[in-house]
């Protein structure tokens, strides 16, 4: 499917929803999870500023597919809507948890998919980093009489741990400002907690209009566009594909590996009618301090 056809698909989505659309869709498997974080805030923000200086817009609507995420990627686009007087429609075609689940609780209004839900708004990043050792890391360190269970990399997976329990920490402070701005509701805070949906339940259409959300499901053409969109994103840019081995072991030597050679995959993209910006990720470029691949922004040629 080429660039062309993925910018039609976009224009219809537009169309159906009848305000100017922006589109957040990012991988959460193995090495090719992304977790959209402030940069990716302020590139989807750009788009957004964008459009509103070329038509003052009051409405527009996020489609978002994505899972884990940093705090600071859904304050930036909640806090921009805010300054901005515009109204937010989040559509969901697909599970989503983290920042994602934020920005929908965030929205004037939920769009979900027949087949979509809200998962745990607080459930972590999808990938656990190790980082180093600091006085505020060293505050959310587990409290374990035994450290000794894991082995020699203890220090390493205490950190990835520990990184994680301050990024819980941070999204409660986050969804707090949120409730505070009365921007998000406590009702809805509970509804798509990890305490009340564990790690992979999901919030659907009855529960979250029992906590006060203005919910609905997809008519059923914008939910197949909505599917087109997706099989767009694959076929166009390679999204969403299950991470290959970038090694396989040798048939000529023993104990030896056969590397595939280097390649860029799509991890995130962030869209709208005339702009996208593409995450790409680098299989020649493992982090040294986390399962995934390193990667940067690019935007593609003729957008």
């Amino acid at each position: 499917m080429s660039t062309s056809d993925f910018n039609a698909i976009v224009d219809q989505l537009e169309a159906l929803l009848g305000c100017p659309t922006f589109i957040a869709l990012a991988s959460w498997q193995g090495e090719y999870a992304v977790d959209l974080d402030e940069e990716a805030g302020h590139r989807l923000v750009a788009q957004l500023l964008k459009r509103f200086r070329q038509a003052n817009v009051q409405q527009a609507a996020l489609i978002i597919v994505a899972r884990g995420g940093h705090v600071a990627f859904a304050e930036t686009l909640l806090r921009t809507l805010r300054h901005l007087d515009v109204e937010l429609t989040v559509v969901v075609p697909h599970e989503v948890s983290g920042m994602a689940s934020v920005l929908a609780m965030g929205a004037a209004q939920i769009t979900l998919h027949p087949a979509a839900g809200l998962g745990a708004c607080d459930r972590g990043m999808c990938v656990l980093e190790r980082v180093p050792w600091t006085a505020s890391l060293l505050d959310h360190l587990p409290d374990l009489t035994d450290t000794s269970i894991f082995g020699e990399q203890a220090p390493q997976t205490l950190s990835a741990i520990a990184n994680q329990q301050r990024y819980r920490a941070e999204v409660r402070l986050g969804l707090a400002r949120q409730v505070s701005a009365r921007q998000i509701s406590p009702e809805l805070v509970a509804a798509t907690s990890r305490e009340r949906l564990g790690e992979e339940g999901v919030a659907d259409l009855g529960a979250l209009s029992r906590a006060g959300a203005r919910v609905q499901v997809a008519a059923p053409e914008l939910a197949r566009q909505l599917e087109t969109l997706l099989r767009s994103a694959r076929d166009t840019h390679g999204l969403f594909d299950t991470p290959r081995a970038r090694f396989e072991r040798s048939t000529d030597w023993a104990d030896e590996v056969e590397f595939a050679p280097a390649e860029d995959v799509a991890g995130a993209l962030l869209a709208s009618a005339s702009l996208r910006d593409l995450y790409l990720l680098d299989t020649g470029s493992p982090d040294p301090d986390s399962p995934r691949l390193q990667g940067r922004w690019v935007t593609p040629s003729g957008t």
